[in-house]
């Protein structure tokens, strides 16, 4: 699928960018019909590893959230860029696994969060590489993603315990 640049400058996809999403055939877990006062992105962030280090110590062992945000000089970027640092597009939360855990996480009133084409371009090629990817609205919606992807990659009684 060859992903069309929509917006000019910054690569944000304008107006309803759910549409786009689902258009690209990402699941999205959440209702998209909330509208409403909700958490930040980096609360949601937070409390998912916390419930990961609680609920799952082995996953929370090798999940990582992919920060490509933050302020860098142009030459900084570029060098981290050529390192495999910063990849355009990164998704938020990502798990080694088979299939891998690809979630870009977004406030559960989704009008209230951006995305850029770069990440829809991402989740698209990770869809077609066979990894478990999701776009979810808030905590809840993540929390069943991963609960979706846990009975998809365990099964239904996982063991999930650390061996030291």
């Amino acid at each position: 699928m060859v992903m069309k640049k929509l917006a000019p400058g910054n690569g944000e996809v304008p107006g309803n960018w759910i549409e786009r999403v689902i258009a690209a055939g990402i699941p999205v877990y959440g209702d998209i019909t909330f509208r409403g006062d909700c958490s930040l992105e980096d609360a949601d962030l937070i409390e998912f590893f916390n419930d990961l280090k609680y609920d799952f110590p082995l996953l929370s062992k090798i999940a990582i959230h992919v920060k490509n945000e933050g302020e860098r000089s142009k030459a900084q970027a570029v060098r981290e860029r050529m390192k495999g640092a910063l990849q355009k597009g990164a998704t938020d939360v990502q798990i080694p696994g088979n299939p891998s855990f690809i979630m870009e996480l977004k406030r559960q009133n989704y009008l209230k969060s951006k995305i850029l084409e770069e990440q829809i371009t991402y989740m698209v090629h990770s869809m077609r590489a066979g990894a478990f990817v999701c776009v979810c609205l808030g905590i809840d919606a993540a929390r069943d993603a991963l609960a979706d992807w846990i009975k998809l990659s365990f099964g239904d009684n996982p063991d999930m315990r650390i061996e030291e």
